[in-house]
């Protein structure tokens, strides 16, 4: 139960990051006045918001697209990411090889004159392809220095170790009809914003601001939902979870020293026991001849019954009875 709520609990931050990411997207297409592309080139700044925001969109015009160099796309926008990973000793080194953004030239028209969308800076772009790959240099390529290949883009392996991996990420914004450009008016083109990044969409104004307001709602919403449920799971979990009880360590420490202190009191059953009342008693001479004189008990015999009555476990061991037997004399004896 815990691990559900857990996954549950993730689940719900997800979720509330990307409704909240949505809502700031349905936020800014919201706040950009949506202008005729000729009035975007023409008149700038006189049509944008106080902070410079505006947004057009039109049929794409380019004349010559970018080539992806991994997977040979042509493309409006593209970003190639390279990263070296290689082993020291028991650590992994990595390094940054190469880190491009490139974007062709080209405007968006609605029939009332062109204008210019600079997507030189990367931004918020859809559609987007990704492609990711990973190589590793090999043996004969690392003693030789040979270059890794990726489609059209090649690495020089020759200043890394052996077993070196490359990997590779490719976004592309493919060239599309018509799209959606966001962003700041500027000498009269649409730029990347600098307190933002430049949102290009292929779908209408319309149809990105419902979708985001949408997709807000529901992700918020499915989000905050999870985090509860993942939340109280866990506190179900807790308060059911069973407890460790420690064992009983004094009783345990009670029976293991009670055992020596019983051994030096009882003597052991298979030696006798001496007693030294008895021998006295023996050896003394009875008050008349002839008379048999019953001699009293020893003091050992309570001691003895005594001892008999200690608990189980005890290995006390009665006194030979003979003490309690009466002593006549020789005399008496003879007669």
């Amino acid at each position: 139960m815990l691990q559900v709520g857990l996954v549950a609990v993730a689940l719900g931050i997800v979720g509330l990051l990307y409704g909240i990411m949505q809502k700031l997207k349905a936020g800014r297409v919201a706040d950009a006045p949506l202008v005729s592309t000729g009035d975007a080139a023409s008149k700038g700044a006189q049509v944008a918001s106080p902070k410079g925001a505006i947004s057009a969109q039109g049929n794409v015009v380019c004349p010559q697209p970018l080539i992806s160099p991994v997977t040979g796309t042509p493309c409006l926008y593209y970003e190639l990411r390279c990263k070296a990973e290689w082993k020291q000793g028991d650590t992994t080194k990595s390094k940054e090889v190469l880190d491009e953004k490139r974007a062709a030239h080209f405007t968006i028209d609605d029939g009332t004159g062109p204008v210019v969308v600079d997507a030189s800076k990367g931004g918020d772009f859809e559609p987007s392809r990704t492609k990711t790959e990973t190589k590793a240099t090999g043996l004969l390529g690392g003693i030789t220095g040979a270059d890794v290949v990726f489609g059209n883009y090649r690495v020089s392996a020759g200043p890394f170790a052996l077993g070196t991996k490359f990997t590779v990420e490719e976004e592309v914004l493919p060239v599309v009809p018509r799209v959606y450009a966001c962003g700041r008016a500027e000498g009269g083109a649409i730029v990347s914003p600098s307190w933002r990044s430049l949102l290009i969409d292929a779908r209408s104004r319309d149809e990105l601001l419902s979708a985001a307001t949408t997709g807000a709602k529901r992700f918020l919403i499915g989000g905050a939902v999870a985090f509860a449920l993942g939340g109280g799971l866990c506190t179900v979990a807790q308060l059911t979870a069973p407890k460790n009880e420690a064992p009983l360590a004094p009783a345990a420490s009670t029976l293991t020293t009670a055992a020596p202190s019983k051994t030096p009191e009882t003597p052991d059953a298979a030696t006798p026991a001496a007693d030294d009342t008895d021998a006295p008693a023996a050896s003394a001479p009875s008050p008349k001849a002839g008379v048999g004189v019953a001699r009293p008990k020893s003091p050992a015999g309570p001691a003895t019954a005594a001892g008999a009555a200690k608990p189980a476990g005890s290995a006390s061991v009665a006194k030979p009875a003979s003490s309690a037997k009466p002593v006549t004399s020789a005399k008496a004896a003879a007669h």
